[in-house]
């Protein structure tokens, strides 16, 4: 920090920001919303723009990941990721969660479990929906698909649930 920003409450402040998850969320969908929003039909500056934001969000999230799986090593624990995008409407477009956290997990040798194509499955078998209708949060089912989803992988990898 420059000398006239070293305030006890500033460098507090930005210690906070810089650890807190509701700052990194809010800063993705930020990048998100800003890619979103630059691409428009014929503006190939701001395709190029929405690429490198899309690009900045997928750079923070590998760094999160990989600081997830150092402390978790550093804990004598095993790493794993398990994600769901419980409404692909509402992530406008960006349909490819699933494909570039599975090259991550790839990339960086830890288990990954994408709950979007079992949970899409049992909703199309079961007529049931795993989210509230209200703001898309998981529900009683959803919490439910979701255990046994894990369970199920669990018991396919008994190697994660040993210490190393």
């Amino acid at each position: 920090l420059p000398t006239s920003a070293r305030s006890g409450f500033t460098v507090q402040a930005k210690n906070i920001l810089r650890t807190s998850k509701l700052a990194m969320n809010l800063a993705k969908k930020m990048l998100l919303l800003a890619s979103v929003t630059a691409v428009q039909p014929g503006n190939d500056a701001a395709a190029t723009t929405s690429t490198h934001a899309a690009e900045d969000v997928w750079g923070m999230e590998e760094k999160i990941l990989e600081t997830f799986q150092a402390k978790s090593t550093e804990n004598h624990a095993r790493f794993m990721l398990m994600s769901w995008v419980s409404d692909l409407a509402d992530m406008a477009g960006h349909t490819d969660f699933g494909t570039r956290l599975t090259a991550l997990a790839k990339k960086h040798d830890f288990p990954y479990l994408d709950l979007q194509p079992i949970l899409l499955a049992r909703e199309a078998k079961e007529g049931q929906k795993p989210i509230l209708a209200c703001d898309g949060h998981w529900n009683d089912t959803g919490h439910r698909w979701t255990a046994e989803a894990l369970f199920a992988f669990l018991q396919a990898h008994p190697e994660l649930l040993r210490r190393p």
